[in-house]
């Protein structure tokens, strides 16, 4: 489903309360490998997990909390347990 800046919503059930080694299974066969970025929404403690592994960081994340992560692969097949990214920012609600 297109959303209106012509990007693309993928909803999946598989991510409903994931743990970081099943979002990392999901992204890549749901995502287009050239897409620039992509956004999880998701639950804890998958998702807090999931920055931990990628970035070597422990971040909160609260509801409605936003990270993002930069990863050194220029296509999503490239991801896996091994990646490893550097978190470049994390907005909590609270804190804004």
């Amino acid at each position: 489903m297109a959303d209106a800046t012509g990007g693309e919503l993928l909803l999946d059930a598989r991510l409903y309360h994931a743990t970081a080694a099943e979002i990392l299974a999901v992204i890549p066969t749901v995502v287009e490998d050239d897409a620039g970025t992509v956004m999880i929404v998701g639950h804890n403690p998958g998702l807090e997990e999931l920055l931990a592994q990628l970035t070597g960081e422990w971040e909160p994340l609260p509801t409605a909390a936003l990270a993002q992560i930069d990863l050194p692969i220029t296509h999503w097949s490239e991801l896996d347990s091994e990646t490893r990214g550097a978190l470049s920012g994390v907005w909590r609600p609270k804190e804004l």
